[in-house]
C-alpha cells in the first residue's frame, strides 16, 4: 500500500521550533516563518547571506531602499514579498534575531 508522504508545516521543524523559542518569536508572526518557507532557498542565501552581519543596527533603512530600487519583474516580485517579510521582522524583533532567522532558513533542506 503507497502513503502519500503529508507535507510537514515549516512551524513543525526542529531548526525552526529552536529559533521561535529561544528568540521568542511572537505567535502572531508565525506567517512570516511560513511565507519565508514558501521562497527560494537560493534566493534568501543570494540576497540576505551577508545582510543583517553587515547592515546590522540600518538594516530596516536598507531593507527600506532596497525595495524601492526593486524594478517590476517576476524575480522582483519574489524579492519585494522577501524584502517585505524580513523588512516586517527586523522592525518587530532586531537585526540580530533576522540574522539568525535568515540562517536558519539557509540551513533547511
Amino acid at each position: 500500500m503507497l502513503t502519500e508522504k503529508i507535507p510537514q508545516s515549516v512551524l513543525e521543524e526542529l531548526d525552526i521550533k529552536e529559533l521561535i523559542k529561544s528568540r521568542e518569536i511572537s505567535p502572531e508572526d508565525f506567517y512570516i516563518l511560513e511565507e519565508l518557507a514558501l521562497i527560494s532557498k537560493q534566493l534568501i542565501i543570494a540576497d540576505f547571506h551577508n545582510f543583517f552581519s553587515l547592515n546590522r543596527e540600518r538594516s530596516a533603512e536598507e531593507l527600506r531602499k532596497r525595495i524601492d530600487l526593486l524594478t517590476i519583474d517576476d524575480l522582483s516580485q519574489a524579492r519585494r514579498k522577501l524584502f517585505g517579510l524580513l523588512l516586517d521582522f527586523v522592525e518587530k524583533y532586531n537585526w540580530a534575531v533576522a540574522w539568525n532567522l535568515v540562517s536558519v532558513f539557509e540551513r533547511r533542506k
